[in-house]
């Protein structure tokens, strides 16, 4: 359904009217319930859970370890058996293929670096060339590689190779599970290489809250007891190890000797801690960053699809839909404490809240495809639904992760095959899409959508259509350029109309009067300085990445990235950006321009790395979620213009 506003069809010739037509028909849809929200990992990477990359860097580094643990086992043995000197060559041969893919640093700078720490250095998937990791095909590929390394048993007893197969899934699955607060600290610490042992303390959990407990997210009206852990704990986590180190340089000892372990008299330490308190001070405690939220509550989404392996989607509708006067939600939430460890094993889970069957949640399996027929139809017996396409963290071993778990769910039989893209098909079709958290490049996604197009090659003759959130290029000089290109690809393949999270603004409020036109022209130009700013930020970020990406950090080139900040704030409202404040805070804390001591600012690297990471993440939330916030208040819009005649 079109306003008299709406503009036609056929005007779509441009990479604008693209989104200037898909946006108003995406706020026709939210108003009528039309929408299914398709996330991926983008949309999950402010409450604490790993990207796809940070993915990838777990399959890399349990690999790495399975081999060095083999090798040191083989080693050991004083007569290995015919089958182990077999299985040895084959694995170095398989490991030799898989270093290949990594262009390392300099071979001298490779083993001094080791002599120095005793360990060999770990391989990144940043050292990939970058013509490989953007292929989605080529990731399915390499995960199988890791997986099959990570896994690999000197038996020949099949049994042991499924059983290590799984312990590897198992470990992969406990990177989306971490919610309870000493599992998340210890996680946060060990992921820039720090040493804790928090499980070891008396009452580690009472310490923790202490510093960190103000950081979670809860819901005023929240009884389901669910941990909703966002990124400033994280961040704070990172800003007291930073503190932590600072300590141990005062105290004279290396920062590699840092052990990072809490014990009751840290907790008044953090809070009187100047460097601490400056970090996490950056970041407001009266803002409260969740996505998801606004998607169910503001933009009324009621079906989630979605890739990820996490359950943060339901967390977050439990805190909304579990009712104090009744204890039937009590069950879904203790699942959701431990998701790994809970049982028995389902692929679905319902949450009851006393007056109906509230949510269900249901993930892949070759045996439960009629719940995605379900899903698409969408029952009335449930008020929200969530389907996770790959699988979800309480069932591991049916998780899809590599090209081997693709062929074996799509690709193994005819008819399971057929049934599965009939299932897409009622969902494709039974209601708009719309893409969040997705880079719009995954086979999973394009596939679906290549037959979507070939069934429908009139898009306003389809069913339903497509929409995609995406953060726009951070090619300085090209972004324009790249964007449109990009917007002109999906829609004309795929049917999807692009809409930027912090794209280029354009204004189309001629037809208002004009005190009303020249007030929202005003909003469009505060709009496009904001958009401005996240392009700048995201560049700056992407630069001290590739910084720390090398194999020394020069202070010289950290404070020259400091100063391309300063230069940016004349211009733009990027200094107002709360995780611009916390990294140059953290970097000016250990480098200035007499800084010379590379050894000393290489031990602070791995740490100021996490932390950009983590800051960059919380920077693309914060984007998606002004953009969520501008559609909620353009759906209302929407309305207002129905009763609005053309004069």
């Amino acid at each position: 359904m079109k306003t008299y506003r709406s503009p036609p069809s056929s005007s779509l010739s441009t990479s604008a009217m693209i989104e200037h037509v898909g946006e108003s028909y995406l706020c026709s849809a939210l108003n009528f319930n039309r929408i299914i929200a398709f996330t991926g990992s983008g949309s999950t990477m402010e409450y604490g859970r790993p990207s796809w990359t940070d993915l990838v860097e777990k399959f890399i580094e349990l690999a790495q370890k399975n081999k060095e643990q083999l090798e040191q086992d083989y080693s050991n043995s004083s007569s290995p058996s015919l089958d182990c000197l077999v299985s040895n060559q084959r694995l170095n041969e398989i490991w030799q293929e898989f270093e290949r893919l990594f262009v390392t640093p300099n071979l001298s700078d490779v083993e001094e670096t080791s002599e120095k720490s005793g360990k060999k250095m770990p391989l990144n998937y940043n050292q990939i060339p970058s013509v490989l990791t953007r292929n989605p095909d080529f990731t399915a590929s390499f995960l199988t590689m890791c997986e099959q390394i990570a896994s690999w048993s000197e038996s020949n007893d099949e049994r042991d190779k499924q059983q290590r197969k799984l312990d590897f899934r198992k470990k992969v699955a406990d990177e989306f599970a971490k919610s309870e607060l000493p599992l998340f600290y210890d996680a946060t610490i060990k992921s820039f290489g720090g040493d804790s042992d928090s499980q070891s303390q008396p009452d580690p959990a009472q310490v923790l809250d202490d510093v960190f407990e103000k950081h979670f997210i809860r819901h005023s009206d929240d009884v389901s007891g669910v941990s909703r852990i966002n990124s400033k704990a994280t961040i704070a986590i990172l800003g007291l190890s930073l503190a932590y180190i600072h300590k141990s340089r005062e105290e004279r000892k290396p920062p590699s000797q840092t052990n990072f372990t809490l014990v009751d008299e840290d907790a008044d330490w953090a809070r009187t801690n100047q460097l601490y308190n400056s970090l996490i001070s950056c970041i407001s405690d009266q803002e409260k960053i969740d996505p998801l939220s606004i998607i169910y509550q503001e933009l009324g989404v009621k079906r989630f699809l979605t890739l990820n392996y996490d359950i943060e989607i339901e967390r977050m509708l439990a805190t909304h839909l579990a009712n104090s006067l009744d204890n039937s939600h009590k069950n879904f939430c203790e699942f959701l404490k431990n998701p790994v460890t809970h049982r028995p094993i389902a692929q679905e889970r319902e949450l009851k809240n006393g007056l109906q069957r509230a949510l269900r949640t249901s993930s892949i399996s070759q045996n439960n495809l009629g719940d995605l027929f379900n899903f698409g139809a969408f029952s009335n017996a449930f008020d929200t639904s969530v389907f996770h396409l790959h699988g979800r963290v309480d069932d591991p071993e049916n998780m899809i992760i590599t090209q081997l778990d693709y062929e074996r769910l799509y690709l193994q039989s005819s008819n399971q095959r057929r049934s599965f893209e009939e299932a897409r098909h009622t969902v494709f079709n039974g209601a708009d899409i719309l893409f969040i958290g997705s880079g719009m490049r995954e086979t999973d996604i394009l596939a679906p959508l290549r037959d979507f197009t070939a069934n429908h090659r009139k898009l306003d003759d389809a069913p339903s259509r497509l929409y995609a959130l995406i953060v726009s290029s951070t090619h300085k000089d090209n972004w324009r350029a790249e964007n449109t290109g990009q917007a002109h690809y999906l829609f004309k393949h795929y049917g999807v109309y692009t809409l930027f999270l912090d794209g280029e603004v354009h204004c189309y409020h001629q037809h208002r009067n004009h005190a009303d036109r020249s007030q929202r022209c005003k909003i469009c130009q505060d709009k496009s300085e904001q958009n401005k700013a996240f392009r700048t930020a995201r560049q700056w970020f992407q630069s001290l990445q590739s910084t720390f990406d090398q194999d020394t950090i020069d202070a010289k080139k950290l404070i020259s990235l400091l100063h391309k900040l300063d230069e940016e704030n004349r211009y733009s409202i990027i200094s107002e950006l709360p995780e611009c404040k916390l990294v140059s805070t953290a970097i000016r804390s250990v480098s200035d321009e007499n800084t010379t001591d590379h050894d000393e600012l290489n031990l602070y690297a791995p740490l100021l790395k996490r932390l950009i990471i983590e800051a960059g993440k919380r920077l693309t939330s914060r984007i998606l979620q002004e953009k969520l916030k501008e559609l909620s208040h353009r759906k209302t819009e929407w309305w207002k213009d129905w009763q609005e005649l053309p004069k």
